[in-house]
């Protein structure tokens, strides 16, 4: 896996969602293309992620 030597955890899938997100939004594409494109990246962001998130372990 190309990401597994970098700590991706919730802030770094966030800021990876939202870029892919604006640059989703920044093309024209159907509802139903831009719909696919961002639901796999919401599912791929989560995959990414190798690092627990510490608010987590608090609780």
């Amino acid at each position: 896996m190309r990401h597994a030597p970098f700590p991706i955890g919730h802030a770094e899938r966030e800021a990876w969602l939202r870029h892919m997100t604006a640059a989703v939004e920044s093309v024209d594409l159907q509802p139903q293309i831009r719909e696919a494109f961002l639901d796999y990246f919401e599912s791929a962001a989560l995959a990414m992620m190798n690092r627990a998130d510490p608010s987590a372990a608090r609780s």
